[in-house]
């Protein structure tokens, strides 16, 4: 028998109108640390009195790879990340391990616009943090969800640039409610992406 497809195309239809209502608010994010230098640690000073002192003196390879104190140059590092604009005013939440430490914070949106961000805010334990840029219009924010009402099942949409990528979506559904902050012990693993309830 011929096989109904019309959930599946109304499915389709929903996503697509979630995902373009949702993309003006998402934004790429680069950020740039110049590096400079650091004061290296004398390692000397640091393996003495360990099973490692009279060792570290004896293999000039050691103190060649560790180094001996003096100054050390830190690379200029770039990283990149996704945010979502949540408040008009030019308010943005990502997360924190992608502008902490960062000198120049680069927020690009997905019809070209590049602002640079100030005012950083970041919380290292929950992995997020609040950015804000001065945009020449009001922006459109995304409205936040109640948690309390998505149940374990629904769908949602995951939208963001991860890697670098252009804007990316993809969907998936609830795996489950109420993990706490055990569950996260590597925050640095995770994207920020922009979730999307398509109901």
């Amino acid at each position: 028998g011929e096989v109904d497809l019309s959930h599946a195309r109304d499915l389709s239809a929903t996503f697509r109108h979630a995902a373009h209502n949702a993309m003006p608010s998402v934004v790429s994010i680069e950020t740039i640390s110049k590096g400079g230098m650091v004061a290296a640690p004398d390692m000397n000073e640091l393996f003495e009195g360990t099973p490692f002192g009279e060792q570290f003196k004896n293999d000039p390879r050691l103190r060649q790879f560790f180094g001996q104190g003096g100054q050390r140059r830190i690379p200029r590092q770039q990283g990149r990340g996704s945010g979502f604009v949540i408040d008009p005013s030019g308010i943005i939440m990502t997360n924190s391990h992608v502008v902490r430490n960062a000198d120049v914070v680069k927020v690009r949106f997905h019809d070209g616009r590049e602002y640079e961000a100030h005012d950083i805010k970041v919380d290292t334990r929950s992995d997020i943090a609040i950015i804000k840029v001065d945009a020449d219009a009001p922006l459109s924010a995304l409205p936040m969800g109640d948690s309390e009402e998505i149940q374990v099942g629904d769908w949602v949409l995951a939208i963001g640039s991860p890697f670098g990528l252009d804007m990316s979506v993809t969907a998936g559904i609830i795996s489950a409610k109420g993990r706490g902050q055990a569950i996260t012990p590597r925050p640095y693993l995770l994207q920020t992406d922009a979730a999307v309830h398509p109901g």
